[in-house]
């Protein structure tokens, strides 16, 4: 797909098949993805093909978006809810997804982006669940891979998940599974405790670069995130209005 600018002028939209044809093909998003605040809802994409998302490989922007709970993202290996990929000076900034990720075979999911090649993954969070029904899996719930080559480089930065990683049998990180090569930036990311990971950052051992909180100290971390969040709103009868009581992305409340 060529370089250009996409905005979503809708309320909220429900693609199915159109989103797989356009977004989900053979070649890179090169332009801007303008979500504008908007959520995009019932995504169906169960495809044999590896790198799968809502892009399949991103090297452009993609913004301020909602991947909906009614939503279903599987693919043969880098799967990942917003882009199956992040090529060079790709970017995904100020998005989230709700929607479930699943993996049926092969290796790299996440919550946000399967693979980083270089770019990077700014303010976004995650709350959906990720599943992996592989041997020989790389997931995590921000990013599943960073750094393929020893000159990728890429960052992640003000992130955080909250959803379930389920099934996984080998590199599992609630933020990133795998930067074997130490070539991610990360920076003031978290997880939760009882997503299903026992890291932050599966590969390399020992990296501290993720750090694992309780859902009341996530709760309470939306000034810590950085200017582009804010906490979620708690109804009158005790319910929270948008995601829990989680941090919600300031844009959420325009909405």
């Amino acid at each position: 797909m060529g370089r250009r600018k996409i905005r979503i002028l809708e309320e909220r939209t429900t693609f199915r098949e159109f989103l797989r044809v356009v977004f989900c093909g053979k070649t890179s998003f090169e332009g801007i993805f303008e979500g504008n605040n908007h959520t995009i809802d019932g995504i169906y994409i169960d495809l044999t093909e590896s790198t799968k998302g809502l892009f399949r490989e991103n090297k452009g922007t993609i913004q301020n978006l909602t991947i909906a709970s009614n939503s279903y993202i599987k693919g043969k290996g880098n799967v990942g809810g917003i882009a199956g990929a992040l090529g060079k000076n790709g970017k995904v900034e100020e998005c989230y997804n709700k929607g479930i990720v699943d993996m049926k075979a092969g290796i790299i999911t996440g919550g946000i982006v399967a693979s980083l090649d270089s770019g990077s993954i700014e303010n976004c969070y995650n709350t959906g669940t990720i599943i992996s029904n592989s041997s020989c899996d790389t997931f995590g719930g921000i990013l599943g891979y960073g750094g393929y080559t020893d000159e990728s480089v890429g960052d992640v930065k003000n992130c955080y998940n909250v959803g379930k990683l389920q099934t996984g049998t080998h590199l599992l990180g609630g933020v990133i599974g795998n930067d074997e090569k130490s070539k991610v930036n990360a920076t003031n990311n978290y997880w939760l405790d009882t997503c299903g990971a026992s890291v932050g950052i599966g590969r390399p051992s020992g990296n501290t670069n993720a750090v694992k909180k309780t859902a009341a100290e996530i709760k309470n971390l939306a000034s810590t995130l950085g200017e582009a969040y804010t906490n979620d709103v708690q109804n009158e009868d005790g319910t929270w209005k948008y995601n829990d009581g989680y941090p919600i992305l300031k844009w959420q409340l325009e909405n």
